[in-house]
């Protein structure tokens, strides 16, 4: 939940977001503010555990979408 409050918070999502509640619901608004939003880097730095992109929003990236995933960790498990 703290990820997808990041995301929402850089997408400037006020009055759309709910936070509390359901994570799948989220993830929706997520997914699709991505989608809408064209082509996109999202930058999720110093990651240190396993991150669903699906459960939290994000959209796999590709390039027909335009979308672009950095992710960095220290963690050799991730």
């Amino acid at each position: 939940m703290k990820v997808q409050d990041d995301i929402a918070d850089a997408l400037k999502l006020k009055e759309d977001w709910p936070r509390e509640g359901d994570k799948l619901r989220r993830a929706a608004i997520l997914s699709a503010r991505l989608k809408k939003a064209g082509k996109h880097v999202l930058i999720l730095e110093d990651v240190w555990d396993k991150v669903s992109l699906e459960e939290v929003g994000i959209p796999e990236p590709s390039g027909s979408n335009g979308c672009k995933l950095v992710l960095t960790t220290r963690s050799e498990r991730v």
